[in-house]
């Protein structure tokens, strides 16, 4: 090849490489976007939080929220109102003011009791009082119907200290105040009962041994037993009448 056609064969080279570097290069602005200059803010690159077309957006989170207000509960055996408020999670005196309570040892089984949880409403305007008519005392354990309202159920274990109780029912229609009233042995032994409401339906067992007094429990506070098979128990009222009798077997 002579030195001219080797030069014209080069240049053709040149020219093509050049046509070839140029057409990379413009095909790669157009694509990549323009390139910011000296001092100019760089175009903001795609983030992964814009949202593709035709995708939901993302639903929020749902947080549970916490109920609170008064709760129904009915009185059930070895209840006290000190677990019932501790159960809960409410103090002693919102329970008592939510029920008109004056003495925490008064309770029955059977009772319905409101718990104010979160705590006592805060009234928005003066209350209005309505007078409550007294409940009256009971003083016979027999209704209009000759069916009895108070009745002695039975005597548990009679003679062993730490079982021995006698069981108290109310089969009537209304609470029985039994403050003042009596059990009467025949022997000269008498208990008498402290301030405390059978309401219907409910029982109360009185146990001859030492104990805390609750809903549904008295205790005699005895170290000896005083029920025995063959014995008669009594129930007064606080006139002194027998109004129940009961044989043990």
């Amino acid at each position: 090849m002579t030195p001219k056609r080797f030069g014209i064969f080069v240049a053709i080279n040149v020219v093509l490489s050049l046509l070839v570097a140029l057409a990379v290069l413009w095909i790669w602005q157009s694509t990549a976007g323009p390139v910011a200059g000296p001092g100019e803010p760089a175009a903001p690159a795609a983030t992964a939080s814009a949202s593709a077309e035709g995708t939901a957006p993302a639903l929020p989170t749902l947080v549970p929220t916490k109920v609170v207000g008064p709760v129904n509960y009915t009185v059930q055996p070895g209840d006290t109102l000190s677990n019932i408020a501790a159960r809960y999670d409410v103090s002693l005196e919102d329970l008592m003011a939510a029920n008109g309570l004056t003495d925490p040892n008064i309770l029955s089984v059977g009772q319905e009791l409101i718990i104010p949880v979160g705590g006592l409403p805060t009234p928005t305007t003066a209350p209005t009082l309505v007078p409550t008519p007294p409940t009256p005392i009971a003083t016979a354990t027999v209704s209009t119907g000759g069916v009895p309202v108070l009745k002695i159920a039975l005597v548990n274990t009679p003679g062993v200290l730490a079982t021995e109780g006698v069981v108290i029912a109310n089969d009537g229609s209304s609470v029985v105040r039994l403050e003042g009233w009596t059990l009467i042995d025949g022997q000269g032994n008498a208990y008498t009962f402290p301030l405390f409401q059978l309401f219907p339906g409910g029982a109360v067992t009185v146990h001859t041994r030492s104990g805390e007094n609750g809903a549904s429990d008295l205790y005699w506070n005895r170290t000896a037993p005083v029920w025995r098979s063959g014995g008669t128990v009594t129930l007064k009222d606080p006139a002194g009448a027998a109004q129940v009798s009961f044989s043990v077997p």
